[in-house]
Parts: C-alpha cells; structure tokens; sequence
C-alpha cells in the first residue's frame, strides 16, 4: 500500500489516490489509517481544514494513535508558524499584530496537547525538544522544565 501511495504521489496523481482512499473508507470508515494516510494526502496539498478533519477522525477511532497525534501537532505548528512569520511582517504598532499574535498562539496550544501525547508515546528527543520550545514561547515556564 505504501508503495502505492508514493507511486500515485511521484506521479502527481492526488486525484486518483484521494479516490482510492475515499473508496476504501466506504467500505471500512473505522479504519484510522486509511483517515491518517488521506489526511497527509491533503496535508501534502496544502489543504489545511481537509486534512485537520481526517486527522481528528482518525483520533476520534482511536485516541492513542500517535502518528495522527504528532502530524496534527505538526499541522497545528505549521499554522501558528505561518501566523506568526505574518506578525513578524507587519509594520511597527500595526494593529493587527494583537490578532495576529493571537492567532499564532491559538494554534501553537493546539500543537503542544497533541505534541505531548505523541511524546508520551514514543519519547523522541525532537518532539521533547519542539514541546519545549512551544512551552517557553506560551510562557509556560513550568511546563518547559519538564521537556528540558
């Protein structure tokens, strides 16, 4: 199946693979994977909300399932990155860098719950490293402590 999947991605046939995918999950709709692998699908295309709802789905199936806990973190980080290299645009006193600021943080929360439950996982030293960075900058110091 992966070989597959890397077949239809090299080829840039996403359409085709998004309707293999959405045929599999007609026929099992429980399957966490299948809503994992779709998700990266859209992830890969640049569609955030798409690829958000099958990453919470596969979750839904099944809490513990780490690689959808640490790509929705990275999804989430993505975006409070993107937010924040915004602000970082904005003219001096611009006011929308309170919304901004506010956006970037907003989803660099959402990043850190599913981060921490990867982490618990797998303990990988980048992930702990990442949790601590997010940790510092949410002012979160006593959190931070934990992933040093």
């Amino acid at each position: 199946i992966t070989a597959e999947l890397d077949i239809y991605i090299a080829r840039k046939k996403t359409d085709v693979l998004k309707d293999k995918l959405n045929a599999a999950l007609e026929v099992s709709p429980d399957n966490e994977i299948l809503h994992f692998v779709l998700a990266n699908l859209y992830k890969g295309t640049n569609n955030f909300e798409l690829a958000e709802k099958e990453y919470l789905k596969a979750l839904e199936i099944r809490p513990d399932y780490e690689p959808a806990n640490y790509n929705l973190g990275v999804l989430y980080y993505s975006a409070g990155k993107e937010w924040n290299e915004k602000l970082n645009a904005l003219a001096f006193k611009d006011p929308k860098a309170k919304e901004y600021e506010a956006k970037s943080n907003e989803y660099f929360k959402k990043a850190v719950g599913y981060f921490e439950t990867s982490y618990e996982a797998t303990k990988d030293s980048r992930t702990k490293q990442v949790l601590r960075q997010l940790t510092l900058r949410l002012g979160d110091t006593e959190k931070a402590a934990k992933y040093k």
